[in-house]
C-alpha cells in the first residue's frame, strides 16, 4: 500500500511498534526488508532504516540482513557503484562465517541493485555463495545471479547453471537456479528454447517448474501461440 511513498509512519506508530519489535528470525528480516519497498528510489534509505534499528540491535543478524535486502529493493536497477562496493565488502568479510541471514540479505541486495546489468564480475563473486552448500545462502545467490543477468543469455553461464540444477541436492538452491535461468530467458523468445527444453526434460519437478516459468519469461507479452500450447500441454501432462 505504501510502496514508493516514503511514508513509514505505520511502523513508527506506538501501537504498531509493539508487534514490529516482537518479530524474530526471518519475520524480523522481512519487517526491515519491506521498508525498502516503501522507500523506493530514496537515496537516503540507509538513514531511514537506521531509525528502526535501536542501538542494542545494531548487530542483530536478521535485522542487518533485512537492511541489506531493503537497500536493494529501494535502489533496484540503479547500479549504484558505492552501494554495490559496500555489499561486496560485506560478502567478502562474511564469506567464511555462519551469518546466513546477513549474507542472504547482502546477496539479494547485490542482485537487486545490479538488476539487468549483465555484470559477470558480480556473477563470479556470487558463484562462491551459490556453490557453498548452505541452502539459505545459495538460494539468495541464485536469485541474485538471475536478477543481474535478466534478459541476457550467456551460453557458458546458462550451461553451468543448468548442469548445477541437475547435480545440486538442495531444493532451495535448485529452485533459485531454475528461476535464475528463467530470468535470463526474459524476452529472448526462440533463443531461449534450447535451455527451456533442458529444464523441462529434467526428472526433478523443481527444475521443470523453472522450465515452465522460463517459457513465460521468454515469451512475456508476445501472445506466442506455440508457447501457450506448450504450457497448456504441461498442465495436462506434468503432475
Amino acid at each position: 500500500m505504501h510502496a514508493g511513498t516514503l511514508d513509514d509512519t505505520y511502523f513508527s506508530d506506538e501501537n504498531n511498534k509493539q508487534w514490529v519489535g516482537k518479530t524474530s528470525h526471518w519475520a524480523e528480516f522481512s519487517s526491515i526488508g519491506c521498508l525498502g519497498t516503501i522507500h523506493r528510489n530514496n537515496t537516503d534509505v540507509t538513514q531511514a532504516i537506521a531509525g528502526f534499528m535501536p542501538a542494542g540491535q545494531q548487530n542483530d543478524k536478521f535485522k542487518n540482513g533485512g537492511k541489506h535486502y531493503a537497500i536493494g529493493l529501494a535502489l533496484a536497477g540503479t547500479k549504484d557503484a558505492d552501494k554495490l562496493n559496500k555489499l561486496i565488502d560485506i560478502l567478502n568479510d562474511n564469506a567464511a562465517s555462519n551469518n546466513e541471514p546477513l549474507v542472504h540479505g547482502a546477496c539479494l541486495g547485490l542482485g537487486l541493485i545490479g538488476y539487468a546489468s549483465a555484470d559477470l564480475t558480480l556473477v563470479e563473486r556470487l558463484k562462491t555463495f551459490l556453490y557453498c552448500e548452505k541452502a539459505t545462502i545459495g538460494e539468495a545467490a541464485g536469485y541474485a545471479i538471475g536478477l543481474i543477468m535478466t534478459g541476457k543469455i550467456d551460453d557458458d553461464l546458462m550451461n553451468e547453471l543448468i548442469r548445477n540444477c541437475y547435480e545440486n541436492s538442495h531444493e532451495k538452491i535448485v529452485r533459485a537456479i531454475a528461476l535464475a535461468v528463467g530470468l535470463m530467458c526474459f524476452n529472448n523468445e526462440e533463443q531461449a528454447d534450447k535451455y527451456i527444453n533442458k529444464l523441462l526434460e529434467c526428472k526433478d519437478h523443481v527444475v521443470r517448474y523453472g522450465g515452465a516459468l522460463a517459457i513465460g519469461m521468454a515469451y512475456c507479452g508476445t501472445r506466442n501461440n506455440r508457447a501457450l500450447k506448450k504450457l497448456l500441454s504441461l498442465t495436462a501432462s506434468d503432475v
